[in-house]
Protein backbone atom coordinates (compact mmCIF):
# COMPACT_ATOMS: atom_id res chain seq x y z
CA UNK A 1 0.00 0.00 0.00
CA UNK A 2 1.03 3.86 -0.80
CA UNK A 3 -0.26 5.63 2.13
CA UNK A 4 -0.10 9.59 1.87
CA UNK A 5 0.47 11.30 4.84
CA UNK A 6 1.36 14.83 5.65
CA UNK A 7 2.06 15.31 1.62
CA UNK A 8 4.34 12.20 1.54
CA UNK A 9 4.14 8.91 0.19
CA UNK A 10 5.06 5.64 2.28
CA UNK A 11 4.91 2.18 1.31
CA UNK A 12 4.24 -0.47 3.70
CA UNK A 13 3.65 -3.98 2.48
CA UNK A 14 0.59 -6.53 4.09
CA UNK A 15 -0.70 -9.87 2.90
CA UNK A 16 -3.85 -11.19 3.16
CA UNK A 17 -4.43 -14.04 5.25
CA UNK A 18 -6.09 -17.27 3.30
CA UNK A 19 -9.11 -16.63 4.12
CA UNK A 20 -9.09 -12.56 2.37
CA UNK A 21 -10.58 -11.37 5.35
CA UNK A 22 -7.39 -9.69 6.81
CA UNK A 23 -4.44 -8.58 6.10
CA UNK A 24 -0.83 -8.62 8.01
CA UNK A 25 1.93 -6.25 8.18
CA UNK A 26 4.81 -7.79 6.26
CA UNK A 27 7.61 -5.26 5.78
CA UNK A 28 10.09 -7.90 4.97
CA UNK A 29 7.78 -9.54 1.97
CA UNK A 30 7.07 -12.89 1.61
CA UNK A 31 6.61 -15.39 -1.30
CA UNK A 32 3.06 -17.14 -2.17
CA UNK A 33 1.87 -19.61 -4.49
CA UNK A 34 -1.49 -18.24 -6.49
CA UNK A 35 -3.33 -20.11 -9.04
CA UNK A 36 -6.03 -18.51 -11.20
CA UNK A 37 -8.09 -18.94 -14.57
CA UNK A 38 -6.84 -16.55 -17.13
CA UNK A 39 -9.28 -14.94 -19.70
CA UNK A 40 -9.09 -18.06 -21.90
CA UNK A 41 -10.12 -20.46 -19.43
CA UNK A 42 -6.00 -21.50 -19.02
CA UNK A 43 -5.41 -22.26 -15.67
CA UNK A 44 -2.33 -20.46 -14.10
CA UNK A 45 0.30 -20.64 -11.22
CA UNK A 46 3.11 -18.70 -10.17
CA UNK A 47 5.32 -18.15 -6.98
CA UNK A 48 4.48 -14.09 -6.48
CA UNK A 49 7.02 -12.67 -4.41
CA UNK A 50 6.02 -9.92 -2.47
CA UNK A 51 8.26 -7.27 -2.22
CA UNK A 52 9.47 -5.78 1.10
CA UNK A 53 9.86 -1.92 1.82
CA UNK A 54 13.50 -1.22 -0.05
CA UNK A 55 12.19 -2.90 -2.67
CA UNK A 56 8.89 -0.94 -2.97
CA UNK A 57 11.28 2.44 -3.02
CA UNK A 58 13.43 1.10 -5.89
CA UNK A 59 10.25 1.08 -8.10
CA UNK A 60 8.26 3.94 -6.79
CA UNK A 61 10.99 6.08 -6.30
CA UNK A 62 10.75 9.47 -8.45
CA UNK A 63 12.97 12.52 -8.41
CA UNK A 64 14.58 11.22 -4.68
CA UNK A 65 10.60 10.47 -3.36
CA UNK A 66 7.98 8.04 -2.95
CA UNK A 67 5.74 8.52 -5.87
CA UNK A 68 2.38 6.16 -6.88
CA UNK A 69 3.00 4.28 -10.60
CA UNK A 70 0.21 4.56 -13.11
CA UNK A 71 -2.56 6.74 -12.29
CA UNK A 72 -1.64 9.23 -14.88
CA UNK A 73 -4.74 11.58 -16.60
CA UNK A 74 -3.33 10.46 -19.27
CA UNK A 75 -4.34 6.82 -18.78
CA UNK A 76 -7.04 7.53 -17.29
CA UNK A 77 -8.97 9.60 -19.75
CA UNK A 78 -10.89 7.11 -20.89
CA UNK A 79 -14.95 5.70 -20.55
CA UNK A 80 -15.29 3.07 -17.44
CA UNK A 81 -18.48 1.47 -16.41
CA UNK A 82 -19.45 2.92 -13.04
CA UNK A 83 -22.46 0.63 -11.89
CA UNK A 84 -24.92 1.08 -14.76
CA UNK A 85 -23.47 4.45 -16.41
CA UNK A 86 -20.79 4.85 -19.02
CA UNK A 87 -18.51 7.84 -17.93
CA UNK A 88 -14.90 9.02 -18.97
CA UNK A 89 -13.04 8.07 -15.60
CA UNK A 90 -11.88 11.97 -15.10
CA UNK A 91 -15.14 12.88 -15.56
CA UNK A 92 -16.67 10.38 -12.80
CA UNK A 93 -13.35 11.33 -10.31
CA UNK A 94 -14.53 15.31 -10.99
CA UNK A 95 -18.07 14.82 -9.59
CA UNK A 96 -17.69 12.64 -7.33
CA UNK A 97 -15.08 15.31 -5.37
CA UNK A 98 -12.09 13.19 -5.94
CA UNK A 99 -10.21 14.95 -8.90
CA UNK A 100 -9.66 18.89 -8.62
CA UNK A 101 -8.30 21.36 -11.42
CA UNK A 102 -10.20 19.78 -14.32
CA UNK A 103 -13.13 21.22 -16.07
CA UNK A 104 -14.22 18.61 -18.13
CA UNK A 105 -11.92 15.28 -19.45
CA UNK A 106 -11.83 17.20 -22.99
CA UNK A 107 -8.93 19.49 -21.50
CA UNK A 108 -6.91 16.53 -19.89
CA UNK A 109 -4.15 14.74 -21.65
CA UNK A 110 -5.18 11.33 -23.30
CA UNK A 111 -3.48 8.69 -24.52
CA UNK A 112 -4.19 5.34 -26.71
CA UNK A 113 -5.60 2.23 -24.86
CA UNK A 114 -3.06 -0.26 -25.77
CA UNK A 115 -5.32 -2.69 -26.25
CA UNK A 116 -7.71 -1.48 -28.37
CA UNK A 117 -6.90 -2.71 -31.73
CA UNK A 118 -8.93 -0.40 -34.29
CA UNK A 119 -5.86 2.19 -32.87
CA UNK A 120 -2.80 2.64 -35.23
CA UNK A 121 0.06 -0.17 -34.00
CA UNK A 122 2.77 2.42 -32.90
CA UNK A 123 0.86 4.61 -30.90
CA UNK A 124 -0.47 1.57 -29.19
CA UNK A 125 3.21 -0.07 -28.62
CA UNK A 126 4.25 3.91 -27.35
CA UNK A 127 1.63 3.77 -24.64
CA UNK A 128 2.31 0.09 -23.48
CA UNK A 129 5.50 1.22 -23.11
CA UNK A 130 4.84 4.64 -21.73
CA UNK A 131 2.18 2.84 -18.63
CA UNK A 132 4.34 -0.35 -18.24
CA UNK A 133 8.28 1.16 -18.58
CA UNK A 134 8.26 5.13 -18.28
CA UNK A 135 7.76 5.65 -14.44
CA UNK A 136 11.87 4.52 -14.50
CA UNK A 137 12.45 5.19 -18.16
CA UNK A 138 12.45 8.87 -18.52
CA UNK A 139 15.01 11.73 -17.75
CA UNK A 140 13.82 12.34 -14.26
CA UNK A 141 12.99 8.52 -13.19
CA UNK A 142 15.16 5.66 -11.39
CA UNK A 143 16.78 4.31 -14.91
CA UNK A 144 17.75 7.96 -15.90
CA UNK A 145 21.33 6.15 -16.44
CA UNK A 146 19.77 4.22 -19.30
CA UNK A 147 19.48 6.94 -21.79
CA UNK A 148 16.39 5.47 -22.61
CA UNK A 149 13.12 7.52 -22.41
CA UNK A 150 10.01 5.67 -23.01
CA UNK A 151 7.62 8.24 -22.53
CA UNK A 152 5.33 8.14 -25.48
CA UNK A 153 5.55 12.14 -25.78
CA UNK A 154 9.59 11.55 -26.56
CA UNK A 155 9.72 12.12 -30.33
CA UNK A 156 13.80 11.75 -30.85
CA UNK A 157 13.55 7.77 -32.18
CA UNK A 158 17.26 7.28 -30.65
CA UNK A 159 15.56 8.18 -27.21
CA UNK A 160 13.17 5.45 -27.24
CA UNK A 161 15.49 2.68 -28.49
CA UNK A 162 15.73 3.21 -32.53
CA UNK A 163 19.38 2.21 -33.00
CA UNK A 164 20.45 2.99 -29.82
CA UNK A 165 23.33 1.45 -27.69
CA UNK A 166 22.54 0.46 -24.20
CA UNK A 167 24.57 2.52 -21.51
CA UNK A 168 23.96 0.38 -18.64
CA UNK A 169 22.71 -2.89 -19.36
CA UNK A 170 25.20 -4.60 -18.43
CA UNK A 171 24.45 -8.27 -19.07
CA UNK A 172 21.17 -7.27 -19.35
CA UNK A 173 21.89 -6.64 -23.27
CA UNK A 174 22.13 -10.44 -24.02
CA UNK A 175 25.12 -9.34 -26.46
CA UNK A 176 22.83 -7.65 -28.61
CA UNK A 177 23.78 -3.85 -30.01
CA UNK A 178 20.78 -2.06 -29.77
CA UNK A 179 17.74 -0.87 -27.76
CA UNK A 180 15.57 -1.17 -31.00
CA UNK A 181 16.64 -2.66 -33.98
CA UNK A 182 14.34 -1.69 -36.85
CA UNK A 183 12.26 -4.74 -38.48
CA UNK A 184 14.29 -7.38 -36.30
CA UNK A 185 12.85 -8.20 -32.63
CA UNK A 186 14.84 -11.29 -32.26
CA UNK A 187 18.05 -8.83 -31.92
CA UNK A 188 16.05 -5.91 -30.15
CA UNK A 189 17.70 -5.54 -26.21
CA UNK A 190 14.18 -4.17 -25.84
CA UNK A 191 12.05 -7.24 -26.34
CA UNK A 192 14.63 -9.65 -25.35
CA UNK A 193 14.40 -7.94 -21.68
CA UNK A 194 10.72 -7.81 -21.91
CA UNK A 195 10.44 -11.73 -22.74
CA UNK A 196 13.43 -13.66 -20.38
CA UNK A 197 12.40 -14.29 -16.56
CA UNK A 198 16.32 -14.69 -16.07
CA UNK A 199 17.26 -12.38 -12.82
CA UNK A 200 19.50 -9.21 -13.69
CA UNK A 201 17.54 -9.76 -17.45
CA UNK A 202 14.18 -9.55 -16.98
CA UNK A 203 12.70 -6.06 -17.57
CA UNK A 204 10.94 -5.19 -14.99
CA UNK A 205 13.74 -6.09 -12.56
CA UNK A 206 11.02 -6.59 -9.67
CA UNK A 207 7.42 -7.80 -9.12
CA UNK A 208 7.16 -10.07 -12.56
CA UNK A 209 7.44 -13.94 -12.87
CA UNK A 210 5.66 -14.31 -16.20
CA UNK A 211 5.74 -13.07 -19.52
CA UNK A 212 3.10 -10.56 -20.38
CA UNK A 213 2.32 -12.29 -23.49
CA UNK A 214 0.20 -9.70 -25.18
CA UNK A 215 2.67 -6.93 -24.12
CA UNK A 216 5.63 -8.93 -25.62
CA UNK A 217 3.48 -9.21 -29.07
CA UNK A 218 2.50 -5.90 -29.49
CA UNK A 219 5.84 -4.80 -29.14
CA UNK A 220 7.29 -7.81 -31.01
CA UNK A 221 4.61 -6.50 -34.42
CA UNK A 222 6.04 -2.86 -33.49
CA UNK A 223 9.30 -3.49 -34.08
CA UNK A 224 8.90 -5.90 -37.10
CA UNK A 225 7.12 -3.21 -38.94
CA UNK A 226 9.20 -0.57 -38.60
CA UNK A 227 11.85 0.35 -41.70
Amino acid sequence: MLIKEQDEWTALTYIWNKEQTDAILAISGDIKHVSWTDINGKPQQVNYSIPNLIQCKSCHEFQGKMMPIGPAARHLNKTYSFGTEQINQLDYLTSTGKLNGLKTSHDGPKIADYADTSAGLDVRARAYLDINCAHCHRPEGSAKNSALNLLASEKNPVAFGLLKTPIAAGNGSGGYKYDIVPGKPEESILLYRMNSLEPGVAMPELGRKMTHVEGVKLIEDWIEQMN
